[in-house]
């Protein structure tokens, strides 16, 4: 409703659009003002929190106006936009109130020496400033920065992971009145892998993602590991859920620590998941998480509704495992969900029906071109990476493999040695989700996967 009337207020006073937007700007002050109060002593537990000082609060509001008023009477950015990813005087989880005129003093002459008229213009300056960032960075994957480093920092430290370098772009581009948010997932579903974190320019007319300091508009796709020569994409990694973080929305939930909005849609199909609890009581708070390097990673949460868990927007083409929270550890409460576009099914082992399980290659593909490519780089691979028998491991003849089924946690089921490059597993409980794997090898390293028509698919 707050920003229904918002809409109207900006529709019917837009002829004089530097006013309006000073005014609004400065309507929405107190409001971003108690929120980062609620952020910072009850979400991080920070009960040292001071908003800045008046003059910084009057300074943060006269460069946001300053550098949004083009872009806005270009028509190319929203004023929402400007309110949620531009005003607000905290990027991150750090205190730094200065950043603004840091980035104002550093890239000045580069607004001033190009010139924007369209969307392509903006986006082609875009990238124009991602380069400057490309060359004062360099990704360091093996350092540990939480989500909250200065600007003043990164630049003189100048390596991080992708939350720096998110937040590198979010300081500079915010800085120059263009929105830039950052999104990210959790943990990937079908990887042994943890999650990521990209940008998102967030145009009038379509948002874009980019990695800051790293790729490029028109040339990063965050879900794409391989791609034929042709173009074709080959294999992608699939997000349970997107989150976009923002703390100032109405729309925004708490997801651990952060104040984020579900843009899952926005990069893959989804489908929602209804779970009836037998017991309605017992679990008043349910997540969904995916399998991960042996472990059960939480991605969403669920809303209890008269004893229906509903979680919106789950990415399809996955598994998911319900999870409670008692322990620090999740906990498996109900059997798997197979989550595909346009069913939901409930993967509880049938041991009326059987069938056989015949195992050619011990992990799936995406998996394993993530692997060489994370490992060797990006540079003439796309035949190589192509091929399951260039990439993918298989049964060695004579040695002994283990076939797992889920029935709340991994049930081994039997041991069967290989002949001619296949294991061959009969009378295997149907309706289930399967692991494979060599008694030498660690369970933390492999992939669930599922039978349909005698066909393994893998997740």
């Amino acid at each position: 409703m707050k920003r229904c009337i918002l809409f109207l207020f900006i529709f019917f006073c837009g002829c004089h659009r530097s006013v309006n937007l000073d005014e609004i700007i400065l309507s929405q002050q107190n409001k971003i003002l108690v929120d980062d109060e609620k952020y910072f002593r009850y979400a991080l537990g920070d009960f040292s929190y001071h908003p800045p000082s008046a003059m910084s609060l009057l300074n943060n509001r006269a460069l946001t106006v300053k550098t949004t008023n083009a872009w806005l009477k270009l028509g190319l950015i929203d004023t929402i936009d400007v309110l949620d990813y531009i005003l607000p005087h905290f990027v991150n989880n750090t205190k730094d109130s200065t950043w603004r005129e840091l980035v104002q003093s550093t890239f000045s002459n580069q607004i001033a020496s190009h010139s924007i008229r369209t969307a392509q213009d903006l986006l082609k300056f875009c990238n124009k400033i991602n380069n400057i960032l490309k060359s004062k960075f360099i990704f360091n994957g093996r350092i540990d920065d939480s989500y909250g480093r200065e600007y003043l920092d990164i630049l003189r430290n100048q390596t991080g992971t992708c939350i720096t370098m998110t937040d590198f772009a979010n300081y500079t581009f915010r800085g120059l009145g263009i929105p830039v948010a950052t999104d990210f997932t959790p943990v990937w579903g079908n990887l042994n892998n943890g999650g990521h974190a990209w940008n998102r320019l967030l145009l009038k007319e379509e948002g874009r993602p980019f990695m800051g300091a790293e790729s490029n508009l028109f040339n990063y796709e965050p879900l794409v590991v391989s791609k034929f020569k042709n173009g074709q994409i080959s294999t992608t990694k699939i997000p349970p859920k997107v989150y976009r973080v923002n703390h100032y929305s109405s729309k925004s939930i708490h997801f651990f620590g952060k104040r984020v909005i579900d843009v899952t849609k926005e990069y893959v199909d989804v489908n929602d998941v209804k779970l009836d609890l037998i017991d309605k009581k017992k679990y008043r708070q349910l997540y969904l998480s995916t399998f991960n390097k042996g472990k059960y990673v939480i991605s969403a949460f669920g809303m209890n509704k008269n004893g229906t868990v509903i979680f919106k927007d789950m990415a399809v083409r996955l598994i998911y495992f319900p999870v409670v929270l008692e322990k620090p550890v999740p906990t498996c409460v109900d059997y798997p969900i197979l989550v595909l576009k346009g069913e939901v099914r409930r993967m509880k082992p049938d041991f009326s029906h059987t069938l056989t399980v015949n195992v050619k290659y011990l992990s799936s593909l995406v998996q394993e071109q993530f692997r060489v490519l994370s490992n060797e780089g990006y540079e003439n691979q796309e035949e190589r990476i192509q091929n399951l028998d260039s990439i993918c491991p298989r049964p060695i003849d004579k040695e002994g493999y283990e076939l797992y089924y889920w029935d709340f946690g991994w049930r081994l089921h039997s041991t069967r040695k290989a002949l001619n490059g296949n294991i061959k597993f009969s009378n295997v409980p149907n309706n289930s989700v399967y692991l494979i794997r060599n008694p030498q090898n660690k369970i933390e390293n492999c992939r669930p996967f599922i039978v349909r028509n005698n066909l393994i698919s893998w997740f």
